[in-house]
This record gives C-alpha cells, sequence and structure tokens, in this order.
C-alpha cells in the first residue's frame, strides 16, 4: 500500500508544484526537435540565390534531407519554400524572362521549384499554377524552361486538376504550357484531360497544339 502511494505521489506531485515530469520532458524535447529543421533552412534559403552551382546544389541537397527527418520538417521545409516563393514572386510579379532581369531571384526560383517537385509538394500547386510562365529568358515554350511546369510534371496525377483549370481559362502561354505539362506526365487521366479540352477549346490554333500534344505523348520526362 506505502509503495502505491508513494508512485502516485512522484508521478503527480510534480505536475502539481510545476516541476518537468518525463513525459513533458519527453514532448518539450520532441518541440525542440521538429523546430530544428525551421531553423536549420534559414541560412540554406540564402544559398539558393548564390551565383555559384555548387553551391545552390549543397544547399538543395541539405534542404531535401532535412525534410526527411519528419512529417512536420517536411511541412516546415514546405513553407519555407513557398515563403521564398512568395518573396520571388512578389518581388517580380512577371516572371517572363526572369533570368534575364534579375538572376538571383530566377536561381532562387529555379532552386526552389525543384525542391518542392521533388518532395512532391501538393500543398505548393496553388503557387506553381500561378507562375506557370517563370522562365529562363528563353522564348520557346518546352518546359525545360519552365521551372514551375518542371515541377508540375514530376507532382504527376495530382497537378492535373490545377492544369485542367488553366486548359480552360488560362492564357494563351498558360495553355500551351499547361497541355505541355499534361503531355511530360502523360498516363490515361492526362492523356484524358488533354483530349477534352482539344474539344472544348474554339481557339484553332491551339486545338492544332493540344492534338500535337496528344500525337507525341510522353513528350518530356522531368
Amino acid at each position: 500500500m506505502k509503495l502505491c502511494v508513494v508512485l502516485i505521489l512522484s508521478i503527480v506531485l510534480p505536475s502539481l508544484i510545476g516541476l518537468p515530469t518525463c513525459s513533458s520532458e519527453r514532448a518539450s524535447s520532441m518541440t525542440k526537435n521538429d523546430a530544428r529543421p525551421c531553423l536549420d533552412v534559414k541560412p540554406l534559403i540564402h544559398r539558393l540565390g548564390s551565383p555559384n552551382k555548387n553551391t545552390r546544389e549543397d544547399a538543395k541537397k541539405e534542404i531535401l534531407g532535412l525534410a526527411e527527418q519528419s512529417a512536420s520538417s517536411r511541412q516546415c521545409i514546405i513553407s519555407a519554400m513557398i515563403g521564398l516563393a512568395n518573396k520571388v514572386t512578389t518581388e517580380q510579379p512577371n516572371g517572363f524572362m526572369l533570368a534575364v532581369k534579375s538572376p538571383r531571384s530566377y536561381e532562387q526560383w529555379l532552386e526552389l521549384t525543384e525542391i518542392l517537385g521533388a518532395m512532391k509538394a501538393a500543398e505548393a500547386l496553388d503557387l506553381l499554377i500561378d507562375n506557370l510562365d517563370f522562365n529562363d529568358g528563353k522564348t520557346n515554350l518546352g518546359i525545360r524552361h519552365y521551372p514551375a511546369a518542371i515541377a508540375m510534371a514530376r507532382l504527376g496525377d495530382q497537378a492535373i486538376p490545377g492544369l485542367t483549370k488553366i486548359l480552360k481559362r488560362g492564357s494563351l502561354s498558360k495553355k500551351y504550357l499547361a497541355a505541355y505539362t499534361l503531355c511530360s506526365i502523360g498516363g490515361v487521366k492526362a492523356k484524358q484531360a488533354l483530349e477534352k479540352a482539344a474539344s472544348d477549346e474554339k481557339d484553332t490554333d491551339i486545338v492544332s497544339y493540344f492534338r500535337n500534344g496528344l500525337q507525341y505523348w510522353r513528350c518530356f520526362q522531368p
């Protein structure tokens, strides 16, 4: 009986008088561990805009490594990348020819979209769709020149609904890019989305482009 009382008191008393318990210490430790990637990613974000490609690649690898530590780490990294993307797109609202207008902004955009694509971060789909036409300064429509399009292709089928919306209501250039991205995703769902867009589209030039994409299916594999 005395033993039971001692055990109960050893458990209850610390919480009553404010002393740390084992469970509270574990929770505190877990909170600190979860917060660590958020702190570690901050200096790496700056390096994503470095003119040195090796520096950017090393930073990207470290960021992806942090994202693999836990689910909360992953969310922290995604939030950080979306935050950086919002900063880039606010400073450069028209991203066409971005690499020419602001090389550092383009380098950050290139690397963060590669990170989001590698992570298959569906949380960033709206961001990628809104800025699909941010490019490297080249004027042709191959998605190799459009980092957000490459990232969406890597997201696969989960990107199809957003791309379908662009095919319906997007600008001319974004419709072309969306069609090319669907072609790069491949598969039955992507093909059906492009076939429907081709049948609904009124502009004959765009329809021809859609049909061309269907003819040469799987045009680019990221």
